[in-house]
């Protein structure tokens, strides 16, 4: 990848697909790469100049948007690349990557994680601040558990360890297994669940 594009670049969506946004984003990362853009240009130019010429990857990470007009508009900024570059999109909704992408043969889902992985993940956010020989073995008897609960999912795996690293009893952690302090209004629902959720048919939810 680093031998064949000349510009990698990297830019976290989420929900909000805002073009102007997104062009801003994607100037801000290319001069970090070296390239040279003029500031008192509008926004567009900006971005086409960073890209002209030049063989890019473009990685749009967390993608949510189902407005195809949005994203042929920040497709028609993004045409002055060179031959093969490229565009990454990752996204929680197959509906995203059909409809924005154009994927039928060129859309990857990925399995889920292994235990062991989402195990390690859970440990490492939610013991962060010690060493492992300090680690209470009372809660870590229960990170199997938590670890059944995240499905195979890195992200649920990330926000439950955190979330389970402000807890410090075994109580607090069942809780947390039980479900009552999850969506509490101390913790709410983080945010990058909060979208996988709201796409859920309602029996799943």
């Amino acid at each position: 990848i680093q031998d064949h594009f000349q510009l990698r670049l990297w830019v976290c969506v989420s929900d909000n697909f805002d073009v102007d946004s997104l062009a801003k984003s994607i100037v801000r990362e290319a001069k970090k790469n070296g390239c040279q853009v003029d500031e008192k240009s509008a926004l567009n130019k900006q971005l086409q100049s960073a890209v002209s010429g030049k063989r890019y990857l473009l990685v749009l990470d967390d993608v949510w948007n189902r407005e195809a007009h949005k994203w042929e508009k920040l497709k028609s900024y993004l045409q002055h690349g060179g031959s093969g570059s490229s565009v990454l999109t990752t996204t929680r909704d197959e509906g995203v990557a059909k409809l924005m992408m154009g994927a039928t043969e060129g859309a990857y889902k990925l399995g889920s994680l292994g235990t062991e992985f989402v195990e390690e993940i859970i440990k490492k956010r939610a013991f962060s601040s010690k060493k492992e020989e300090e680690w209470p073995q009372e809660l870590v008897g229960l990170v199997g558990e938590v670890a059944r609960r995240c499905a195979g999912s890195p992200l649920a795996a990330t926000a439950l360890g955190s979330l389970l690293g402000t807890k410090t009893s075994k109580q607090q952690w069942e809780d947390v297994l039980n479900g009552s302090t999850i969506c509490d209004e101390e913790n709410g629902i983080l945010p990058v669940l909060k979208l996988s959720y709201n796409c859920l048919p309602p029996y799943m939810r």
